[in-house]
């Protein structure tokens, strides 16, 4: 009895121990996971947080930049009386968009702004306009054409306005002087006003040459006109003045043709 109750007291001890012992492979697996995901998720939040702030910075710089520019058009452009900043039309030069071509004009600064509207319709409009069309006519014609101004060829401030400017800006400046205004123009440019510009061109160039012709027709019928008088002086006075008429004939040409070519 007391070698079976020993035997049975050491099974049961041993039992105890191994269960102790015993260690089981899917708990320690799962708890290996959790700690593994755990990490993940540690490391995941580092890499979240280093983006946000660089998605913060790049905000902050972005915004730095901008701010810089709004400064910048205000110091030289200048903003609109309600304090708006310029359409991009003035901050950027536009370009010809298909067959129309646009061009921006500016004035000088002034104080006011009836004196930068002044300028602006007495100078800049009507030499960009003047450009243009040295810019449409020059390849036609095969030479260089000079243009100093739209009026003689029947383009005036109305057409220019009516047709042609298309948008104004008023750009106000606070300087150390106070404060000054600049006013900008846009131009357009398109197929009617061109084809405007060209046939006013070319009914000034038919009249010019038309005048000229008719110059040089007055001189040559004043010059016949003087030989016919010499020769009838000469035959009533039968040569007594024939070289006093040849003068006197040569000087009245000379006089008729200069007062023509005027």
């Amino acid at each position: 009895m007391g070698l079976s109750y020993r035997a049975n007291r050491h099974v049961e001890t041993t039992s105890a121990v191994d269960a102790i012992n015993y260690e089981d492979p899917n708990i320690s697996s799962t708890s290996r996971l959790t700690e593994h995901g755990s990490s993940l998720d540690a490391l995941w939040e580092k890499l979240t947080e280093s983006q946000i702030d660089l998605t913060s910075a790049s905000a902050e710089e972005d915004d730095s930049n901008e701010q810089e520019k709004v400064e910048l058009i205000a110091k030289t452009i200048g903003l609109s009386a309600e304090g708006e900043l310029p359409p991009n039309w003035v901050v950027t030069p536009p370009k010809a968009i298909g067959n129309v071509y646009r061009q921006r004009v500016a004035s000088d600064p002034f104080v006011t702004e009836d004196e930068c509207f002044r300028q602006l319709e007495a100078e800049q409009l009507p030499q960009a306009v003047c450009r243009r069309i040295e810019q449409l006519v020059s390849g036609e014609a095969g030479y260089p054409v000079k243009v100093s101004s739209p009026l003689p060829l029947g383009i005036g401030l109305d057409f220019i306005l009516r047709d042609i400017c298309r948008d104004k800006f008023t750009g106000t400046v606070a300087t150390s002087v106070g404060t000054m205004h600049k006013v900008y123009a846009l131009l357009e440019f398109n197929d009617s006003v061109d084809n405007e510009l060209r046939h006013a061109w070319l009914n000034h160039e038919r009249r010019t040459r038309l005048q000229s012709f008719g110059k040089y027709a007055a001189i040559l019928i004043a010059a016949l006109a003087a030989v016919y008088g010499l020769l009838r002086v000469d035959t009533w006075t039968r040569g007594y003045y024939s070289q006093q008429l040849l003068w006197g004939s040569a000087i009245a040409i000379i006089a008729v043709a200069f007062l023509l070519v005027r």
